[in-house]
């Protein structure tokens, strides 16, 4: 990197910008890998995704390894939203992969704690990514962790009230 007199914004649009990583993203319906896609539709294919009991996919790679940063691609973030209809949680499953979900579906609270369990239980430590959930601002194509705006808000809203007695 500092011998090409690269900084890591120029290296991440190299990255970014690479046709083998981003050939490489894939994302697939959590119902396509534990049930198979059904008749006549591709894994990755996210038509239908609302309609299924549990609206959530998996971003990773084709090898399924490393592929957490998969989420930083911003058009792959957007296809997801195109297909969810809304804004969606980011869960860092691991640094293979990371499960994104419609914010509609589940409460913050309930994604966080999950993610600290499993983390806990369930991670080897080497694959260990996050304890942090991060939403995707489907308008702003924008990736931040979960709860600060919401925090922000409660903040505002207080000084607007004044302080309670």
């Amino acid at each position: 990197m500092k011998k090409q007199g690269w900084d890591e914004q120029r290296l991440m649009e190299i990255a970014m910008t690479n046709p083998i990583y981003r050939n490489q993203i894939k994302i697939t319906p959590m119902e396509h890998l534990l049930f198979g896609p059904p008749d006549g539709a591709a894994m990755d294919d996210l038509s239908n995704i609302r309609e299924y009991e549990a609206p959530m996919v998996i971003v990773s790679n084709a090898a399924r390894s490393y592929g957490a940063s998969a989420i930083l691609d911003q058009e792959a973030m957007g296809r997801i939203s195109d297909a969810f209809q809304e804004d969606f949680y980011i869960i860092p499953s691991s640094v293979h992969e990371c499960i994104a979900v419609p914010k509609s579906e589940q409460p913050l609270e309930e994604l966080q704690a999950m993610v600290q369990e499993v983390n806990r239980m369930a991670v080897a430590p080497e694959a260990w990514l996050s304890d942090d959930v991060y939403q995707f601002d489907s308008s702003a194509r924008k990736i931040t962790m979960a709860g600060i705006e919401r925090d922000r808000d409660e903040r505002q809203a207080q000084r607007q009230d004044g302080p309670k007695r």
